[in-house]
């Protein structure tokens, strides 16, 4: 390769993806963990999309779980060639709908949840939502005192909120010195310019939280980002689930981990054994007969051993060696960066989906999912409980050796 034949590159490379011919009742598209099918989902919304819940095989070409079948309909073919040339996506004609058992990717109201206490990881999230194309709402401590959230949303997130006690995300900024305005001023015309108030102080308080739990047992669903978790666990948002006084240090490192629920939604795209960025925040204990809640964990070792205790603490581990790999041979624990206590970390669960009596869910991620816009491949963590915010499965298995009935 000669220097006369190199180009600079002077705008986004693009692979433009192709839509098959003929005249198919329906397409199908394989979910091989694209960031960009939350974007195609909303430029399809005027489309019923399906995802299967099993893999499936059409003509030699395999489709894995969460492979989505769209139904034919007049204008769809010209929508589907849009989204394929600028989301290089392919989608495969199919001439008679598989049977597999599949669920609806109908869109949920979102609402971004932001106190007056740290509001530069929840940008990285807006920013993350925007560029995929995602609406939402952005709404404060205000908005939550107020009440009547499930009639407006479905779903909320929180990002992650560095180091910060579950007092701290509800009581917010102390209010001792007076009123806090942070609004738009001649001097300062960029305050205030994505929220604002005349008063920044006292945070959601226990009105906003009794709001929360309203909006639970009316069957909310609501993401917890790394430590915006603690608002869960240690506020009483959750039972069964607390947050764990295991202390380990990763400072900002690529831990390895591992899907235990293949048929949760949220895991759609990902092999079983991968990976994601964690800085430090909140690990969680999670009682053994809970388990199942558990969507994923860190590393390849068995959560427990035998001599494990309710919580799943236990100071030794067989089946990870001091090298940081495992005996199955899938590969390293640290991929990069640094990590003590990778024993204690490995057996902790990276996502937990935890069900409210009422219908709501809890989803805690033991990570910042949305990093400063660098570690994309974990965003459809997030991605995958959005487009399935409806469709989880039963959160109580019936044949869960674990189950335990009230």
């Amino acid at each position: 390769l000669e220097m006369d034949d190199i180009e600079r590159v002077q705008e986004p490379v693009s692979f433009p993806g192709s839509v098959g011919g003929g005249d198919p009742e329906a397409y199908a598209l394989k979910n091989t963990g694209s960031n960009s099918l939350i974007t195609a989902r909303y430029e399809l919304k005027r489309y019923r999309i399906h995802a299967a819940e099993e893999a499936f095989e059409v003509d030699g070409e395999s489709f894995p779980v969460g492979s989505w079948i769209i139904p034919h309909r007049r204008g769809l073919r010209g929508g589907l060639t849009k989204v394929a040339k600028d989301l290089m996506l392919d989608f495969y004609p199919l001439e008679k709908i598989p049977e597999v058992p599949t669920h609806e990717l109908d869109l949920p109201r979102i609402a971004l949840y932001h106190n007056w206490t740290r509001t530069q990881a929840d940008g990285w999230v807006r920013m993350a939502l925007e560029k995929a194309g995602v609406p939402y709402d952005y709404i404060s401590d205000f908005t939550v005192r107020q009440g009547g959230l499930k009639s407006r949303y479905d779903v909320i997130l929180m990002a992650h909120q560095g180091r910060v006690s579950g007092k701290r995300l509800v009581h917010g900024r102390d209010p001792k010195f007076g009123a806090q305005a942070y609004e738009r001023t001649k001097d300062f015309p960029s305050h205030g310019y994505v929220d604002g108030a005349r008063d920044i102080t006292g945070g959601m308080g226990f009105q906003g939280l009794a709001r929360l739990e309203e909006f639970l047992n009316k069957g909310g669903t609501l993401l917890l980002m790394g430590s915006a978790g603690r608002l869960a666990t240690d506020m009483g948002l959750v039972r069964n689930v607390s947050t764990s006084s295991t202390s380990v240090s990763t400072p900002g490192s690529v831990i390895q981990t591992k899907v235990l629920r293949r048929d949760h939604p949220i895991a759609y795209g990902f092999e079983d054994v991968n990976h994601v960025f964690r800085i430090n925040g909140p690990l969680y204990d999670v009682p053994k007969r809970f388990d199942h809640w558990i969507v994923l964990k860190y590393g390849t070792a068995p959560l427990r051993d035998d001599e494990d205790d309710e919580n799943g603490d236990s100071e030794k581990s067989e089946d990870v060696e001091e090298d940081g790999e495992d005996e199955k041979g899938k590969g390293k624990f640290l991929l990069s960066g640094f990590v003590d206590k990778e024993k204690e970390l490995g057996k902790k669960g990276a996502i937990i989906d935890i069900p409210r009596n009422a219908g709501g869910r809890v989803i805690l991620y033991s990570f910042n999912p949305m990093h400063r816009f660098l570690n994309h491949g974990d965003y459809n963590y997030v991605f995958n409980a959005l487009l399935n915010w409806n469709d989880f499965p039963d959160p109580e298995p019936k044949d869960h050796p674990g189950l335990v009935k009230d």
